[in-house]
């Protein structure tokens, strides 16, 4: 065979080939993409032990550079991966870290704030639709067009999900019904999520007005203000709701009548969420690191220099991450006990026996298992 027609057909075998690969990776988004399970660990088992944890599973969603995380949910055993901009969702089973299925929902120009399940239903809540899929494959069901646009995540109250909208009203929709059941409006635009307090909500808005409502009527409780925007979530405990604001205040109300159980000044604004874990308030502060407070009175326990995090806590140590990984520091004095570097985290949440769950913006994950595990009552988890 001549050599010129032998290099033609080789270059031809090469065309065919490189055209499969390409076709494979446009793949409908309803197709999961090519999961790398149990490679790249975040953290090394030494250091993780060194923690009080051993490595668990690992799991690479491997997102994109030019994608993001647009939020994580977790559903009973399953984990919800909302992606960005392609409106990709995945679940995950908490159990092993396989993916169980991957879907795409809405259109590009769409943001995705949150997820729900009710029944055999979970919902996806976009900026300005409800959409239902089946929770055991995700397949998509349809969409129902909300009553307002939506800027922050929501909260599943009985039947109803409660979100907070751009121009001011708080509403609780009835996805059975397709439409709000009530609404009750605050001043301005809603950017902050709204937070559970059953069988109420609180919501805030970006001049600093706040409400405590009841959930199943719209019905309200209380009502008052900070004296600038609240731009992140108020975090709520048995005796007090926590509201971080612009105003460079942090106030603890009084769940019951709104009246301030105590006031703690910053020397900046507060636009990260407070978060409460036994007898300690944490608050992180951008310019100043993290800030452990009383929940009695509000006094100031210590200070911590780099921006953190918390996760989980017992009697003795709180775990948090910050930029450069792991840290597991003193309840009392704030006392570094010991870290480990990881990449840098988008979120780390505790799961359940006193598991941790380490998430990256690019999708990687790894749970801990700890050494020894908590019994019951021994471990308070981040609001």
């Amino acid at each position: 065979m001549p050599h010129a027609l032998v290099a033609r057909l080789l270059c031809l075998t090469l065309a065919l080939v490189v055209i499969g690969a390409c076709s494979s990776r446009s793949a409908s988004p309803d197709s999961p993409r090519p999961v790398r399970s149990n490679t790249g660990l975040l953290i090394a088992p030494e250091d993780a032990f060194s923690l009080g944890y051993r490595v668990g599973w690992a799991t690479d969603l491997a997102i994109p550079r030019n994608h993001r995380i647009a939020g994580v949910k977790r559903l009973g055993d399953r984990l919800l991966v909302l992606e960005e901009p392609n409106t990709l969702v995945h679940a995950i089973d908490l159990a092993s870290g396989n993916v169980e299925w991957t879907r795409q929902v809405g259109e590009n120009i769409e943001e995705l704030f949150g997820a729900f399940q009710t029944g055999n239903t979970i919902y996806i809540l976009s900026d300005q639709q409800l959409w239902s899929l089946r929770a055991e494959t995700g397949e998509v069901l349809g969409a129902q067009t909300l009553d307002h646009s939506v800027r922050a995540d929501a909260v599943l109250q009985d039947d109803l999900i409660v979100a907070g909208a751009i121009n001011g009203r708080v509403f609780g929709y009835s996805p059975q019904r397709g439409f709000a059941e009530w609404e009750y409006r605050l001043v301005d635009a809603i950017e902050a999520p709204i937070v559970a307090d059953p069988p109420n909500v609180f919501a805030t808005d970006s001049t600093g007005v706040y409400a405590m409502i009841d959930a199943r009527d719209g019905g309200l409780r209380w009502r008052g203000r900070t004296f600038e925007g609240i731009e992140a979530a108020p975090a709520i405990d048995r005796l007090a709701v926590y509201v971080p604001s612009t105003d460079r205040s942090l106030y603890a109300l009084d769940r019951t009548s709104g009246e301030d159980r105590w006031v703690y000044r910053s020397a900046h604004p507060l636009r990260l969420s407070p978060i409460v874990l036994g007898l300690t308030v944490y608050q992180p502060i951008r310019e100043a690191g993290l800030v452990a407070l009383s929940v009695r009175d509000g006094s100031e326990l210590w200070t911590h220099d780099e921006l953190l995090t918390p996760i989980v806590a017992d009697d003795t140590t709180t775990l948090a991450f910050g930029s450069h990984g792991l840290v597991r520091l003193g309840v009392e004095d704030g006392a570094v006990y010991a870290e480990a570097k990881t990449p840098r985290l988008h979120q780390a949440m505790a799961l359940d026996d006193g598991k941790v769950l380490m998430i990256t913006p690019k999708g990687r994950l790894l749970t801990l298992n700890p050494i020894n595990p908590p019994t019951n009552g021994g471990v308070a988890q981040a609001n």
